[in-house]
């Protein structure tokens, strides 16, 4: 019983850890697109971004979560997960 409940503690703080990356990820993709919008650029930029912040770029791992691929890695370098903040930074 002991170790279930250690178990389920561990659990949460990954969920946790996680739930914190992605808001940590949004809150820079965030403060990216404020800054464009306040600028002249062109409307597709702003619209790629756009999808970025709504988390709606067909990425390998989006894609890989919905069924639709068979692995989350990225194409290019198949190291790293192919996330929204991957594509456009790294």
């Amino acid at each position: 019983m002991r170790t279930l409940i250690i178990f389920f503690l561990f659990l949460t703080l990954q969920m946790d850890s996680i739930k914190l990356k992605i808001q940590e990820e949004f809150t820079q993709l965030q403060m990216i697109f404020n800054g464009f919008s306040k600028g002249q650029f062109n409307e597709k930029v702003k619209f790629l971004l756009w999808l970025a912040l709504h988390q709606a770029l067909p990425t390998n791992s989006l894609r890989h979560a919905r069924g639709l691929a068979t692995s989350a890695l990225c194409p290019i370098c198949n190291l790293h997960e192919d996330t929204v903040l991957h594509c456009l930074r790294d």
